[in-house]
C-alpha cells in the first residue's frame, strides 16, 4: 500500500495481480463539533449533526472522525438506515453513535472517545470523496456510493493505509 500524488494504491496477489487505486481522494467535512462541546442525548449538537448528515453524501460511503487534521476513526455507512426517522444512511449511522450503546459496542467506544476529545479539541465528521477508483486498467463508475461491497472494500483499504502510516493510533478495533 502506498500513496503518491494523492493516489492510494494497493496490489493484491491471489492467483494473479489486481491493482486498486483511489485517485485524488479527500475527506470532505460534514460537521465540526467545537472544542468544549458537551455531548449528550438530543442536544442541539446532536440535532445539528443529524441535519448535516441529511445532505446527499451518497447512498453508501466511508466516513472518518478527525481531530484536527488527524484521522482517528474510519467507518462506513454500508447498510440501509434510511427510514422515517433517518433521511439518509449516514444520518442513521451517526444516530447509532449517540443511542445504540450495547455492552462493549463500537458505537459507545467511538461516542466516548469523541466526547472526551471534544473537551480539548474540535472533532470533525468527514465523508470520503474519491476522485476516481481504478481496478487494474478499468475506471469504475464515478459514484462508488451505490455499492455497499465497494464501500466496504474502500473502507478496508483506508484502514490499512492509515494504520500503515502509524501517525496516530486509530480508535478502530482490529
Amino acid at each position: 500500500m502506498y500513496k503518491k500524488n494523492n493516489v492510494l494504491s494497493s496490489t493484491i496477489v491471489e492467483k494473479g495481480t489486481m491493482k486498486i487505486e483511489i485517485q485524488r481522494w479527500k475527506w470532505e467535512r460534514v460537521y465540526k463539533i467545537d472544542r468544549g462541546a458537551q455531548l449528550k442525548g438530543r442536544s442541539s449538537i446532536y440535532q445539528a449533526l443529524k441535519k448535516s448528515c441529511r445532505n446527499r453524501w451518497g447512498r453508501f460511503g466511508c466516513y472518518a472522525w478527525k481531530i484536527g487534521r488527524s484521522v482517528r476513526y474510519i467507518g462506513s455507512f454500508s447498510r440501509d438506515y434510511e427510514s422515517k426517522q433517518h433521511k439518509t444512511n449516514l444520518e442513521g449511522r451517526v444516530h447509532n453513535y449517540w443511542y445504540n450503546h450495547g455492552n462493549g459496542s463500537t458505537n459507545k467506544l467511538v461516542f466516548d472517545r469523541i466526547k472526551k476529545a471534544a473537551t480539548k479539541s474540535s472533532v470533525t465528521l468527514c465523508v470520503l470523496r474519491p476522485g476516481k477508483i481504478k481496478i487494474d486498467s478499468k475506471y469504475l463508475s464515478k459514484n462508488y456510493s451505490q455499492s455497499p461491497d465497494m464501500v466496504l472494500l474502500i473502507e478496508r483499504l483506508l484502514l490499512y493505509y492509515h494504520r500503515t502510516l502509524g501517525k496516530k493510533k486509530l480508535w478502530n478495533r482490529k
